[in-house]
């Protein structure tokens, strides 16, 4: 999709330039290309294009930006990771910032807080400290982005430890007149704190975020694979183990995954973390023996292995041509996670799947709970009762083949809707939902976990916000008045 601001709509352009220590990148120069690349483009193919993109190097560059963007009235949004389906990091016709030039993290191991840059992304922050036997925990995918610990957070170690927002102790953050905020819990914007742990992308762009971190010292992780057979009983047998043994075994976490890699025969992933004391995790991986009997064609759980339960599909991703994606999830409780849903759920996402024209696609199940249903952040977590999530991304490369996997994916969100018998919640949590130009607040109070957080992120919103300057993030609609 073409600009629909022109150059002369931007202002004297060139002065920006000149204000900024890192980069201004207009359609055609150098590094334009690299500037407004993201990871998918959406469902119906219309890809967004910036007029100008802004690459900071430090929170001074954002303020310059910020500034001009609200002078001068130019469509906004942030990019990090570029992962949203609906590229809500590239403001079309408006300025992209780009993040990626500011990546740094640092660890104090002593204090047990990480300071992460905005730009950074997940394997940035687990590579660094892994060092330290410490974590954050974060999402499935290392080239995600800051934007998931804005948005709440999820991720195999999540039920352990929380969702990755309620990590989140400070924040430097820009706010649309330029004002450089650091946000703390005892600080004057104590209540601002609150609503970047969910709706942070909506309030200003967070240039540093100061993360508390746990200590995995004694720990087991990594890695198991299995073959997708006919009838896809494996699929089956791991997802009953998560519901019944899983779920209830304190410090263990796991979860499922059905991928087509380099477009050859599906396999299967899950992700895995025990927490456990040292010395003892050989005893600590006992509970693995029933997955192991399934007869893995690869397993990499080992003691010490966090780093490699986070990396897990790095070097699929990597290999990853541009592509299409539309996602699809919902959630619902343990007891409605029967032997007939989990049937539905394999003949859904692995029988009915269009392997040959969505062959990057990956579709599974997590077990949720825990410490991730216990927080009061703005998010869906504990008002929606997610015990046991699904998740499907459907993804395709060939824009001819949009309407058949469009129609799979709706498909795969009722079906399984009719197998829950109406327990099941759809797409509660903004991160992996799909987000409209408009929000009808239903949408709005289930993402943000009850009418009352988003009262609460509204008063926010027209502190911090009032022209709107940050309209690009998952709870759009937000600027308006509770209805």
């Amino acid at each position: 999709m073409a600009p629909s601001t022109s150059i002369t709509d931007l202002g004297p352009i060139e002065e920006l330039r000149a204000a900024l220590w890192g980069e201004m990148v207009l359609p055609g120069e150098t590094n334009w290309e690299q500037a407004v690349k993201v990871w998918c483009y959406p469902a119906q193919g219309k890809a967004r294009t910036p007029a100008v993109v802004v690459r900071p190097r430090g929170t001074s560059d954002v303020v310059t930006a910020v500034k001009y963007a609200t002078k001068h009235r130019i469509p906004f949004a942030v990019k990090g990771g570029g992962h949203t389906p609906a590229n809500l990091g590239i403001a079309n016709g408006g300025m992209t910032l780009d993040m990626s030039l500011m990546r740094s993290v640092f660890v104090d191991p002593v204090a047990k807080v990480a300071v992460v840059d905005g730009g950074a992304l997940l394997g940035d922050v687990d590579m660094e400290t892994a060092l330290y036997n410490l974590c954050v925990p974060l999402g499935h995918a290392p080239v995600t982005g800051m934007g998931l610990a804005l948005g709440g957070g999820v991720g195999v170690a999540t039920r352990l430890f929380g969702p990755t927002c309620d990590h989140i102790i400070g924040v430097t953050l820009v706010t649309a007149d330029g004002t450089v905020h650091d946000v703390s819990a005892d600080g004057p914007d104590a209540e601002l704190l609150w609503g970047l742990r969910g709706a942070g992308a909506a309030f200003g762009v967070a240039t540093k975020i100061r993360f508390r971190l746990n200590d995995v010292t004694g720990h087991c992780g990594g890695v198991m694979t299995w073959r997708d057979e006919p009838g896809h009983e494996t699929f089956k047998a791991v997802a009953r183990f998560m519901r019944d043994v899983g779920y209830h075994t304190p410090g263990f976490s796991t979860n499922l995954n059905r991928i087509t890699p380099d477009g050859g025969p599906p396999v299967l992933v899950s992700q895995m973390v025990l927490l456990g004391e040292p010395g003892r995790e050989e005893e600590t991986m006992k509970i693995l023996e029933p997955l192991r009997a399934l007869g893995p064609i690869t397993d990499s759980v080992r003691p010490g292995g966090y780093i490699d339960c986070q990396f897990a599909h790095a070097k699929t991703l990597a290999r990853s041509p541009p592509h299409y994606e539309i996602w699809t999830a919902g959630t619902l409780p343990l007891d409605a996670c029967t032997d007939n849903f989990i049937d539905a759920l394999a003949e859904q996402l692995c029988e009915r799947h269009p392997d040959d024209k969505c062959p990057l696609s990956l579709g599974g199940c997590d077990i949720w709970g825990g410490k991730l249903c216990s927080t009061d952040a703005p998010v869906a977590f504990a008002a929606s009762k997610c015990e046991f999530s699904w998740l499907h991304i459907t993804s395709w490369i060939d824009p001819t083949h949009s309407d058949d996997a469009v129609a799979y994916n709706r498909a795969t969100r009722a079906e399984l809707g009719r197998a829950a018998a109406a327990r099941m919640v759809v797409e509660p949590y903004g991160n992996f939902g799909s987000t409209e130009e408009h929000m009808e607040d239903e949408v709005l109070i289930k993402r943000a976990g009850g009418a009352d957080n988003l009262a609460r992120l509204r008063v926010l919103k027209a502190k911090y916000d009032p022209t709107n300057l940050f309209a690009s993030h998952h709870f759009v609609g937000l600027e308006r008045k509770s209805s």
